[in-house]
Protein backbone atom coordinates (compact mmCIF):
# COMPACT_ATOMS: atom_id res chain seq x y z
CA UNK A 1 0.00 0.00 0.00
CA UNK A 2 1.39 3.81 -0.75
CA UNK A 3 2.42 5.72 2.10
CA UNK A 4 -0.24 8.41 0.48
CA UNK A 5 -3.04 5.53 0.33
CA UNK A 6 -2.42 4.30 3.52
CA UNK A 7 -2.71 7.70 5.43
CA UNK A 8 -6.00 8.75 3.93
CA UNK A 9 -7.47 5.37 4.70
CA UNK A 10 -6.64 5.62 8.59
CA UNK A 11 -8.65 8.65 8.45
CA UNK A 12 -11.05 7.72 6.63
CA UNK A 13 -11.83 4.61 9.07
CA UNK A 14 -11.02 6.76 12.07
CA UNK A 15 -13.27 9.52 11.41
CA UNK A 16 -15.91 6.97 10.49
CA UNK A 17 -15.42 4.63 12.96
CA UNK A 18 -16.28 1.34 11.11
CA UNK A 19 -13.66 -1.68 10.69
CA UNK A 20 -11.50 -1.24 7.53
CA UNK A 21 -11.63 -3.54 4.73
CA UNK A 22 -9.03 -2.69 2.85
CA UNK A 23 -8.00 -3.82 -1.04
CA UNK A 24 -4.24 -1.67 -1.23
CA UNK A 25 -4.03 0.96 -3.03
CA UNK A 26 -7.67 0.01 -4.65
CA UNK A 27 -10.17 0.76 -2.14
CA UNK A 28 -10.43 1.37 0.94
CA UNK A 29 -13.41 0.46 3.13
CA UNK A 30 -15.04 1.36 6.75
CA UNK A 31 -17.89 -1.11 7.80
CA UNK A 32 -19.87 -1.19 10.94
CA UNK A 33 -23.54 -2.75 11.27
CA UNK A 34 -26.72 -0.81 13.13
CA UNK A 35 -27.72 -1.89 16.64
CA UNK A 36 -31.10 -2.37 16.41
CA UNK A 37 -33.53 -5.60 16.66
CA UNK A 38 -34.13 -6.86 13.14
CA UNK A 39 -36.43 -10.47 12.43
CA UNK A 40 -35.93 -11.40 8.75
CA UNK A 41 -38.50 -14.65 8.05
CA UNK A 42 -39.13 -14.45 11.52
CA UNK A 43 -35.30 -15.50 12.25
CA UNK A 44 -33.19 -13.03 14.55
CA UNK A 45 -30.95 -11.13 12.01
CA UNK A 46 -29.66 -8.41 14.55
CA UNK A 47 -26.12 -8.90 13.62
CA UNK A 48 -26.14 -9.91 10.44
CA UNK A 49 -24.05 -7.33 8.09
CA UNK A 50 -25.72 -8.51 5.06
CA UNK A 51 -28.99 -7.44 5.83
CA UNK A 52 -27.83 -4.26 8.73
CA UNK A 53 -24.54 -2.82 6.64
CA UNK A 54 -22.78 0.39 7.04
CA UNK A 55 -20.58 0.46 4.17
CA UNK A 56 -18.25 3.31 3.04
CA UNK A 57 -15.61 3.47 0.75
CA UNK A 58 -13.12 4.99 -1.55
CA UNK A 59 -11.22 4.13 -4.27
CA UNK A 60 -8.03 5.26 -6.20
CA UNK A 61 -6.83 8.71 -5.57
CA UNK A 62 -6.49 11.16 -7.99
CA UNK A 63 -2.92 13.46 -8.19
CA UNK A 64 -5.72 16.14 -6.34
CA UNK A 65 -6.19 14.25 -3.79
CA UNK A 66 -10.08 13.33 -4.76
CA UNK A 67 -11.70 9.72 -5.67
CA UNK A 68 -14.76 8.37 -5.80
CA UNK A 69 -16.33 7.27 -2.85
CA UNK A 70 -19.29 5.19 -2.25
CA UNK A 71 -21.40 4.59 0.50
CA UNK A 72 -24.72 1.92 1.40
CA UNK A 73 -26.21 2.50 5.11
CA UNK A 74 -29.47 0.66 6.37
CA UNK A 75 -31.87 2.95 7.97
CA UNK A 76 -35.02 2.58 9.73
CA UNK A 77 -38.04 4.03 8.11
CA UNK A 78 -38.31 6.65 10.62
CA UNK A 79 -34.33 7.65 9.96
CA UNK A 80 -34.57 7.81 6.46
CA UNK A 81 -35.93 11.43 5.59
CA UNK A 82 -33.78 13.40 7.90
CA UNK A 83 -30.32 11.53 7.28
CA UNK A 84 -31.06 12.57 3.47
CA UNK A 85 -32.13 15.94 4.70
CA UNK A 86 -28.75 16.77 6.40
CA UNK A 87 -26.71 15.14 3.74
CA UNK A 88 -28.56 16.84 1.09
CA UNK A 89 -26.59 20.20 2.46
CA UNK A 90 -23.71 19.16 0.74
CA UNK A 91 -23.46 19.62 -2.89
CA UNK A 92 -21.05 16.78 -3.97
CA UNK A 93 -22.55 14.36 -2.55
CA UNK A 94 -25.29 12.76 -4.13
CA UNK A 95 -28.22 10.80 -2.89
CA UNK A 96 -28.43 7.43 -5.61
CA UNK A 97 -31.52 5.27 -4.33
CA UNK A 98 -33.35 4.23 -1.12
CA UNK A 99 -34.36 0.17 -1.24
CA UNK A 100 -35.67 -2.71 0.78
CA UNK A 101 -33.75 -5.32 0.40
CA UNK A 102 -35.13 -8.24 2.07
CA UNK A 103 -38.76 -9.50 2.55
CA UNK A 104 -40.88 -9.83 5.64
CA UNK A 105 -38.53 -8.25 7.75
CA UNK A 106 -39.88 -6.91 10.92
CA UNK A 107 -39.10 -3.68 10.90
CA UNK A 108 -38.95 -2.53 7.48
CA UNK A 109 -35.07 -1.97 6.65
CA UNK A 110 -33.74 0.73 3.72
CA UNK A 111 -30.57 0.87 2.07
CA UNK A 112 -29.45 4.13 1.11
CA UNK A 113 -26.61 4.42 -1.36
CA UNK A 114 -24.48 7.83 -1.63
CA UNK A 115 -22.12 8.89 -4.49
CA UNK A 116 -19.48 11.58 -5.15
CA UNK A 117 -15.93 12.47 -6.32
CA UNK A 118 -14.53 14.39 -3.19
CA UNK A 119 -11.46 14.47 -1.11
CA UNK A 120 -12.24 10.64 0.97
CA UNK A 121 -11.26 12.81 4.15
CA UNK A 122 -14.07 15.56 3.74
CA UNK A 123 -16.37 12.99 2.47
CA UNK A 124 -15.98 10.55 5.98
CA UNK A 125 -16.47 14.19 7.60
CA UNK A 126 -19.49 14.92 6.15
CA UNK A 127 -21.16 11.30 6.15
CA UNK A 128 -19.88 11.59 9.93
CA UNK A 129 -21.11 14.70 10.65
CA UNK A 130 -24.64 13.52 8.75
CA UNK A 131 -24.50 10.85 11.50
CA UNK A 132 -24.76 12.64 14.50
CA UNK A 133 -26.96 15.26 13.38
CA UNK A 134 -29.74 12.10 12.64
CA UNK A 135 -28.67 9.88 15.90
CA UNK A 136 -27.60 7.05 13.61
CA UNK A 137 -25.91 4.71 15.44
CA UNK A 138 -23.27 1.84 14.30
CA UNK A 139 -20.82 -0.67 15.64
CA UNK A 140 -17.75 -1.70 13.63
CA UNK A 141 -18.32 -4.97 12.25
CA UNK A 142 -15.92 -8.11 13.21
CA UNK A 143 -14.38 -9.40 10.56
CA UNK A 144 -12.27 -12.55 10.28
CA UNK A 145 -11.82 -15.35 7.84
CA UNK A 146 -14.61 -18.62 7.86
CA UNK A 147 -14.25 -21.64 9.81
CA UNK A 148 -14.33 -24.91 8.26
CA UNK A 149 -18.17 -25.62 8.24
CA UNK A 150 -18.37 -21.71 6.04
CA UNK A 151 -15.25 -23.08 3.64
CA UNK A 152 -17.26 -25.48 2.93
CA UNK A 153 -19.88 -23.40 2.10
CA UNK A 154 -17.74 -21.69 -0.08
CA UNK A 155 -16.44 -24.45 -1.79
CA UNK A 156 -20.09 -25.07 -3.24
CA UNK A 157 -19.80 -22.15 -5.52
CA UNK A 158 -16.18 -22.80 -6.60
CA UNK A 159 -12.71 -21.43 -5.92
CA UNK A 160 -13.10 -17.98 -6.63
CA UNK A 161 -15.67 -17.33 -3.56
CA UNK A 162 -13.70 -16.43 -0.39
CA UNK A 163 -15.38 -17.44 3.11
CA UNK A 164 -15.37 -14.76 5.74
CA UNK A 165 -16.96 -14.28 9.21
CA UNK A 166 -18.53 -11.37 9.71
CA UNK A 167 -20.16 -10.81 13.06
CA UNK A 168 -19.73 -14.51 13.77
CA UNK A 169 -21.69 -15.06 10.67
CA UNK A 170 -20.32 -17.43 7.79
CA UNK A 171 -20.35 -14.64 4.81
CA UNK A 172 -19.11 -16.03 1.20
CA UNK A 173 -18.11 -13.18 -1.34
CA UNK A 174 -17.36 -13.12 -5.05
CA UNK A 175 -15.73 -9.91 -6.06
CA UNK A 176 -16.62 -9.32 -9.82
CA UNK A 177 -14.07 -8.74 -12.85
CA UNK A 178 -16.47 -6.90 -14.54
CA UNK A 179 -16.65 -3.27 -13.76
CA UNK A 180 -18.68 -0.26 -14.32
CA UNK A 181 -17.96 3.49 -13.93
CA UNK A 182 -19.72 5.30 -11.23
CA UNK A 183 -19.61 9.29 -12.13
CA UNK A 184 -17.29 8.77 -14.47
CA UNK A 185 -14.75 6.86 -12.37
CA UNK A 186 -13.91 3.37 -12.35
CA UNK A 187 -15.79 1.65 -9.60
CA UNK A 188 -14.11 -1.24 -8.27
CA UNK A 189 -15.27 -1.93 -4.87
CA UNK A 190 -19.15 -2.44 -4.77
CA UNK A 191 -19.45 -5.18 -7.45
CA UNK A 192 -19.78 -8.37 -5.41
CA UNK A 193 -22.01 -11.45 -4.88
CA UNK A 194 -22.90 -12.10 -1.62
CA UNK A 195 -24.25 -14.86 0.70
CA UNK A 196 -25.14 -14.84 4.64
CA UNK A 197 -25.74 -17.49 6.30
CA UNK A 198 -27.95 -17.26 9.81
CA UNK A 199 -27.88 -20.50 11.35
CA UNK A 200 -31.32 -21.71 12.69
CA UNK A 201 -30.63 -25.76 13.81
CA UNK A 202 -28.41 -27.81 12.52
CA UNK A 203 -29.59 -28.36 9.38
CA UNK A 204 -31.41 -24.98 8.67
CA UNK A 205 -30.09 -21.48 8.13
CA UNK A 206 -31.75 -18.42 7.23
CA UNK A 207 -29.90 -17.71 3.73
CA UNK A 208 -29.64 -14.72 1.81
CA UNK A 209 -27.94 -13.42 -1.01
CA UNK A 210 -27.54 -10.34 -2.83
CA UNK A 211 -26.13 -9.71 -6.54
CA UNK A 212 -24.29 -6.73 -7.95
CA UNK A 213 -25.42 -7.26 -11.73
CA UNK A 214 -25.88 -5.18 -14.97
CA UNK A 215 -28.94 -4.73 -16.77
CA UNK A 216 -28.11 -7.86 -19.72
CA UNK A 217 -27.93 -10.42 -16.52
CA UNK A 218 -31.16 -9.47 -14.50
CA UNK A 219 -33.73 -11.15 -16.72
CA UNK A 220 -32.19 -14.24 -16.67
CA UNK A 221 -30.98 -13.97 -12.70
CA UNK A 222 -33.84 -13.39 -12.03
CA UNK A 223 -35.90 -16.45 -13.61
CA UNK A 224 -33.51 -18.69 -12.73
CA UNK A 225 -33.98 -17.35 -9.17
CA UNK A 226 -38.30 -18.05 -9.51
CA UNK A 227 -37.22 -21.72 -11.00
CA UNK A 228 -35.62 -22.53 -8.17
CA UNK A 229 -38.37 -21.36 -5.73
CA UNK A 230 -36.74 -18.62 -3.47
CA UNK A 231 -38.03 -15.91 -2.28
CA UNK A 232 -37.23 -12.54 -4.84
CA UNK A 233 -36.63 -9.41 -2.80
CA UNK A 234 -35.66 -7.23 -4.88
CA UNK A 235 -34.56 -6.51 -8.25
CA UNK A 236 -33.51 -2.28 -8.77
CA UNK A 237 -31.05 0.48 -9.72
CA UNK A 238 -28.45 1.22 -6.60
CA UNK A 239 -26.23 3.32 -7.70
CA UNK A 240 -28.25 5.59 -9.96
CA UNK A 241 -25.00 7.16 -11.74
CA UNK A 242 -23.19 3.81 -12.65
CA UNK A 243 -22.11 3.58 -16.52
CA UNK A 244 -23.46 1.01 -17.79
CA UNK A 245 -26.29 0.49 -15.38
CA UNK A 246 -26.13 -2.16 -12.90
CA UNK A 247 -28.91 -2.99 -9.97
CA UNK A 248 -29.02 -4.84 -7.16
CA UNK A 249 -31.01 -8.40 -6.69
CA UNK A 250 -31.62 -10.22 -3.67
CA UNK A 251 -33.31 -13.68 -2.40
CA UNK A 252 -33.97 -15.11 0.41
CA UNK A 253 -35.21 -18.72 1.79
CA UNK A 254 -34.56 -20.70 5.09
CA UNK A 255 -33.05 -24.18 3.93
CA UNK A 256 -30.26 -26.17 4.41
CA UNK A 257 -27.50 -23.99 3.19
CA UNK A 258 -25.64 -26.32 1.12
CA UNK A 259 -28.65 -26.70 -0.61
CA UNK A 260 -28.64 -23.02 -0.69
CA UNK A 261 -25.24 -22.96 -2.19
CA UNK A 262 -25.58 -25.01 -4.42
CA UNK A 263 -28.63 -23.63 -6.46
CA UNK A 264 -27.29 -20.28 -5.90
CA UNK A 265 -24.10 -21.42 -7.82
CA UNK A 266 -26.59 -22.65 -11.09
CA UNK A 267 -28.13 -18.87 -10.35
CA UNK A 268 -25.26 -17.42 -10.70
CA UNK A 269 -23.15 -19.51 -13.43
CA UNK A 270 -21.73 -17.26 -15.95
CA UNK A 271 -21.48 -14.03 -13.67
CA UNK A 272 -18.23 -12.96 -12.93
Amino acid sequence: MSKRFDIFCNKFTTILGGTPFVDPNISCTSVATRPFPLKIQGVDSSKVNNALVVGLDFQSLDKKGKALCLGEISLLESELTPFVRFLSNYKSIKIGSAVQLYLKSNPKVFTLTIEAVENPVIFAKIVRKSFIRANINFFPTRIRRGERRCKRLASVFGNMFVPFCFNNFCTIRLHRSRKSKILGRLNVAFNDLLFSFTPISKTESLCLARLDLFEDEINKVVKRIQKRGFILGNASSFFSFSSPPSSIVTYQAITNPFVFARKSSEIVKGIN
